[in-house]
């Protein structure tokens, strides 16, 4: 059982019930979780300057992840080669069936295994062949 420094509460001293701190002799943080998802949610809505480093690195791991997976996918069009800006990429997966997530949307959010084994399941293509692809599926004679 581990005491939390902050509520007082007495908890199991595991990864369930404390945030993992490696550099603290214990491995768990001093706070439970509850107590720390407390203090990160006032310190982000108090604190103009931490909402702004945490979208900034949150941009910059969704960029740089997705940067990593077109280049893991081949880097260019599956269907035209085009080679380009990373935002002109989509994620396409082969089988719907099988998607358990959209690859693009959550590139800032999952690890990044998580994110290869998906990518694995999808074909990379440019955003028009994407849009025509999709366009070519749709079985009735009205388009939006």
């Amino acid at each position: 059982m581990k005491k939390c420094s902050k509520c007082k509460t007495e908890k199991p001293a595991t990864a369930e019930f404390y945030n993992k701190q490696t550099n603290h002799h214990t491995g768990l943080h001093d706070w439970c979780k509850i107590c720390y998802k407390e203090y990160a949610k006032d310190r982000y809505k108090n604190n103009p300057k931490e909402r702004k480093r945490i979208r900034k690195n949150s941009f910059r791991r969704h960029r740089s992840k997705k940067e990593y997976l077109i280049k893991y996918l081949g880097g260019k069009c599956t269907i035209c080669g085009f080679m380009g800006c990373p935002a002109s990429f989509d994620f396409h997966h082969k089988n719907p069936e099988k998607k358990k997530f959209a690859v693009s949307s959550q590139c800032g959010s999952f690890t990044l295994n998580r994110l290869i084994k998906e990518a694995e399941k999808c074909i990379l293509l440019c955003a028009n062949c994407h849009r025509e692809l999709h366009y070519a599926e749709k079985d009735d004679g009205y388009h939006d």
